[in-house]
């Protein structure tokens, strides 16, 4: 059994502090339960689940996760390996060979 807490957490955008103290716990505790040392009390199951808006199927890794949106970055633009190009050329000159200065 994988649990999904440290995904789900990060996903929320919360440090483990912060999930402790929303729990009852000892960060210490948040970390042992993302590393798989120790398994949340049973009754603390529940309440992660709803915390996650998630099932506890879900949260035990029994159930895929719902699927989130896809929100697109910058580096699937053109302009921006354009820049990056640049930027390697710029900082790694002895690097390239001749034949990839074309592009």
């Amino acid at each position: 059994m994988k649990l999904m807490i440290a995904e789900l957490r990060k996903n929320k955008g919360i440090s483990q502090h912060e999930l402790a103290t929303v729990m009852g716990v000892a960060h210490q505790t948040v970390s042992k339960w993302e590393t798989n040392v120790t398994f949340p009390d049973i009754t603390l199951l529940p309440q992660l689940a709803q915390y996650f808006e998630v099932s506890v199927d879900e949260l035990l890794g029994l159930k895929p996760l719902p699927s989130r949106t896809y929100i697109p970055c910058e580096a699937g633009t053109k302009d921006y390996w354009s820049k990056r190009l640049k930027y390697l050329r710029s900082t790694r000159d002895f690097l390239w060979n001749k034949d990839y200065l074309q592009f």
